[in-house]
């Protein structure tokens, strides 16, 4: 992706962006960590580690959806981050998202703008994602994904060397 032509946003599918999540955040933030823990705790049963991945990687999908989400609509003094997706020009699921549903005049203001650090661009993205009703479409996409993650959690048997618990600890 860093090597893309800025304007073609091309790659810019929800299969992409699904790579880029279990390859950059799944993996590394949940994934890897878990599936450690597990093997210091002497569990190297491979359908142990094959549910734990599956769950690690949902939840990962849920917290890079947040963060993108957070990273365009998230108050600075509150969340501590200062945004800077569109002016990088990051393939975010926010911009997956426009890139899926906006019209032939919603993308050329997409492609004019998106990628710039000017501060009329930038608002101009983020009135485009509200025009689209990204927000909205956010919610009930987190809400899905989070009770996903829940009920995959609940089927794990009770008496697992990988408790419930801790899938639930990570998902908050």
């Amino acid at each position: 992706m860093a090597h893309r032509n800025k304007n073609d946003y091309s790659l810019f599918t929800v299969e992409r962006y699904s790579s880029i999540v279990k390859y950059k955040t799944a993996y590394y933030t949940y994934k890897l960590p878990v599936c450690l823990g597990l093997l210091l705790t002497n569990n190297a049963d491979p359908e142990t580690h094959k549910r734990a991945e599956e769950i690690c990687l949902e939840i990962g999908h849920l917290f890079q959806m947040q963060d993108d989400f957070i990273d365009c609509f998230g108050v600075e003094n509150v969340t501590g981050k200062i945004g800077t997706d569109i002016q990088e020009g990051k393939c975010s699921w926010l911009a997956v998202q426009a890139l899926q549903r906006c019209s032939s005049n919603q993308r050329k203001v997409f492609v004019a703008c998106y990628g710039s650090s000017e501060p009329a661009h930038i608002e101009r993205i983020k009135r485009l994602y509200e025009e689209l009703e990204l927000p909205s479409i956010y919610q009930v996409e987190e809400r899905k994904r989070y009770d996903s993650v829940v009920k995959n959690v609940r089927k794990l048997p009770e008496s697992t060397s990988m408790p419930p618990d801790l899938f639930l600890k990570l998902l908050d």
